[in-house]
C-alpha cells in the first residue's frame, strides 16, 4: 500500500485551501505559492514513474488491468437492498496506476504547473483563486487517473466540472462566458447521468452475468469479465443463451457510458460545446481544458469501456466508433482551415487530433492503442504549449482575431515565434518531433483493421499541415509594418514563459527522436488489455465457423 497515490491527489487540494486562506488578498504570493505547490506535485509524480519502472512488468495473467502500484483500503460496503437484494456492494477505495494512467498523471503535473507558470502573468483579477481553482482542477483530474475503483473514479470525474465551471465563468470572456458555461454544464449533465446509470449497470448486471458478486473494483470485475471473453471468443458451434445474454447486457451498458465519455472527449457529434466553450474560456483555462480534460472521456474508454465490456466494445469499435474518428480527423481540419479566430482554429485542430486518438484506440490492435495512448500525451504537450502561447499573444495584442493581425510579428516577439513555430510543427506530425510518433502507430493499427478509415484519417495529416502552416505564415512572417508594430504592448517570452515552454519543447523532441522509453512505459498495460480482442487464428475460424450458428440461437430467442 503506496502513500504516494493519495498524496499526489491531496496535495493539490491542500495547497489550493492553503493559498485561499493565506494569500487570498496577494496577487503576486498567491499564484507564485501555487506554482511551488504544482511543482511539488511533479515531484511526487516523478518519484512515482521511478516505482513503476521498478515494480514487476504486467502479463495479463491478473486480467487486462493491473496496477502496478497501489493503495487499497477495505473502506466501505454498501448496502443497497431494493437493487440487489439484500446484497451488499463492496467499495475497496482502490488507488492504482499502471503505464497509462502514469503517463497521464505526468501530463497532468506539467500541464498545470507550465499554466499556473504562465497564467501567473496574465491574470490581474482575483489571481489567487484563479490559481486554486486550477490546483482543484488538477486534483480532480489526477484522481480519474488514478482510480482503480468505479465509485471513485465517478466522483472525481464530476468533481472537475465544479472548478472548471468557475474558471469559464469568472475569468472568461465577458458576455460569452456565462452561456458557454452553461452550455458546458448541459452537456456534461447529458452523459453523466446515463454514464452512472451504465455504471451501475455493469455493477449489478454485468458483474452478475460474469458469475461474481457485485463489486466497484475495475481490476476485479475487467478479470472476471475477459475470462466470459475469451469463451466467447474461442466457442465452437453454437454459442450459448448465456454468453448471448452477457453480450446484449453489455451492449446496452456501453450505449451508456458511450455517451458520457464520448461528450467529455467531444466525440462527433457530441462536440458542439467545444467551439463555444474554448472561444470564450481565458485561454490559460483554455490549455488545460484541451490538454487534459478532453482526455477523461478517452481514458474513460480505457479505463472502463474496453475492459469491462469488451464484447460490447468488439461489436462497436470499428463500424462506428472507428468511423467517428476519422470522420472527427477530416471534419476538424477542414473547418479549421476556414477559422479566422486563433483561439477557434486551435479548438478545431485539438477536434481533429483527438479522432486520430480514437481511430487508434478503436482498432482494438496493440500498435493502434499503444499509439493512442502516446498520442494523448503528445497532443496534451503540443496543445497546451500553443494554448499558452496564444495567451501570450492574445494579451499583446488584446485580441485573436487573425485578420486584423498585421504582418511580421516575429520580428517583434522572436523568442515566440520560434517556440510557436516548433509546437506547430510538433502538432502537425513531423518526423523526428512526438505527434508523429502516435499518428503513424495509430493509423498503422486502423490499417490492419480497415484499410479504408486508415486512409481517410491519413487525409487529415495533409489538411493539418495546411492549416497550420497558413496560420504561422499569416500570424508570424510577411513584411511588417512597423507603424502598427509599435502600438503592441508587451515585451518578447520573458524567464518564467520559457522555463514553462522549454521543458515541454524538450519533451516533445525527446518522444520523437527515441520514443521507446515513452512505449516502454506503457506498452506492456495496452498489451494486456487489447490482447483479448486479437484471437488466435483457431480461435477467429471457429468465430467464423458458429456465426450461422449464433445467428440461429438468436432467432430462438427471438
Amino acid at each position: 500500500m503506496d502513500p504516494l497515490l493519495p498524496a499526489i491527489i491531496l496535495t493539490p487540494i491542500a495547497g489550493a485551501v492553503a493559498i485561499l486562506v493565506l494569500f487570498r488578498n496577494d496577487p503576486k504570493r498567491g499564484p507564485l505559492a501555487a506554482c511551488a505547490v504544482a511543482a511539488l506535485t511533479l515531484v511526487l509524480s516523478i518519484s512515482l514513474a521511478d516505482k513503476v519502472s521498478k515494480a514487476p512488468i504486467p502479463t495479463g495473467e491478473n486480467g487486462p488491468v493491473e496496477p502496478r502500484v497501489s493503495f487499497a483500503t477495505d473502506w466501505l460496503s454498501i448496502d443497497l437492498p431494493v437493487i440487489t437484494a439484500g446484497k451488499k456492494v463492496h467499495w475497496p477505495l482502490w488507488l492504482g496506476v499502471d503505464g497509462p494512467g502514469l503517463a497521464m498523471v505526468l501530463l497532468t503535473s506539467v500541464v498545470t504547473l507550465s499554466t499556473l507558470l504562465i497564467s501567473s502573468r496574465l491574470i490581474d483579477h482575483r489571481a489567487t483563486d484563479y490559481a486554486a481553482m486550477i490546483l482543484l482542477t488538477s486534483a480532480g483530474m489526477l484522481g480519474v487517473f488514478l482510480s482503480m475503483d468505479l465509485l471513485l473514479f465517478y466522483i472525481f470525474f464530476e468533481l472537475t466540472l465544479i472548478p472548471l465551471l468557475v474558471l469559464i465563468t469568472v475569468w472568461g470572456e465577458k458576455g460569452t462566458a456565462w452561456p458557454a458555461a452553461r452550455k458546458f454544464l448541459l452537456y456534461t449533465l447529458a452523459g453523466s447521468i446515463p454514464m452512472v446509470v451504465g455504471f451501475a449497470g455493469i455493477v449489478f448486471a454485468v458483474t452478475d452475468s460474469a458469475g461474481i458478486d457485485a463489486t466497484v473494483s475495475i481490476p476485479a470485475i475487467a478479470k472476471a469479465v475477459a475470462h466470459q471473453h475469451v469463451e466467447f471468443n474461442h466457442a465452437a458451434g453454437a454459442v450459448s443463451d448465456k454468453l448471448l445474454s452477457a453480450e446484449s447486457t453489455q451492449c446496452w451498458f456501453f450505449g451508456l457510458v458511450f455517451l458520457g465519455f464520448g461528450i467529455k472527449m467531444a466525440l462527433l457529434p457530441f462536440h458542439s460545446w467545444l467551439p463555444t466553450t474554448y472561444s470564450s474560456s481565458h485561454p490559460t483555462t483554455t490549455a488545460i481544458l484541451a490538454a487534459v480534460v478532453l482526455k477523461l472521456g478517452i481514458f474513460g474508454f480505457l479505463r472502463v469501456a474496453l475492459p469491462l465490456l469488451p464484447l460490447a466494445v468488439e461489436d462497436y469499435a470499428i463500424p462506428l466508433i472507428g468511423s467517428l474518428g476519422a470522420v472527427a480527423v477530416v471534419f476538424g481540419a477542414l473547418v479549421a482551415l476556414a477559422q479566422r479566430d486563433l483561439r477557434l482554429l486551435l479548438a478545431y485542430s485539438s477536434l481533429s487530433h483527438v479522432g486520430f486518438i480514437t481511430l487508434g484506440l478503436f482498432s482494438l490492435t496493440v500498435e493502434g492503442a499503444s499509439g493512442a495512448t502516446l498520442q494523448m500525451v503528445n497532443h496534451g504537450l503540443t496543445t497546451a504549449a500553443l494554448f499558452l502561447l496564444a495567451a501570450v499573444l492574445i494579451d499583446r495584442r488584446r485580441s485573436s482575431d487573425l485578420d486584423s493581425a498585421p504582418l511580421g510579428l516575429a520580428s517583434i516577439y522572436p523568442r515566440l515565434a520560434v517556440l510557436f513555430v516548433f509546437f506547430t510543427l510538433a502538432g502537425t506530425g513531423v518526423p523526428g518531433l512526438n505527434n508523429f510518433v502516435g499518428e503513424v502507430l495509430a493509423i498503422s493499427g486502423m490499417l490492419s483493421r480497415s484499410p479504408f478509415l486508415a486512409v481517410v484519417a491519413a487525409t487529415g495529416i495533409v489538411l493539418g499541415a495546411w492549416y497550420a502552416l497558413r496560420l504561422v505564415q499569416r500570424l508570424l512572417f510577411g513584411k511588417p509594418n512597423l507603424g502598427v508594430l509599435a502600438g503592441y504592448r508587451g515585451a518578447d517570452l520573458g524567464v518564467r514563459e520559457l522555463s514553462s515552454l522549454l521543458p515541454i519543447a524538450a519533451v516533445c523532441l525527446a518522444i520523437g527522436v527515441a520514443p521507446n522509453w515513452a512505449m516502454k512505459m506503457i506498452e506492456p498495460d495496452v498489451k494486456a488489455l487489447v490482447s483479448q480482442f486479437e484471437p488466435t487464428p483457431t480461435a477467429k475460424s471457429e468465430n467464423v465457423a458458429s456465426l450461422a450458428d449464433r445467428s440461429k440461437v438468436t432467432e430462438d430467442h427471438q
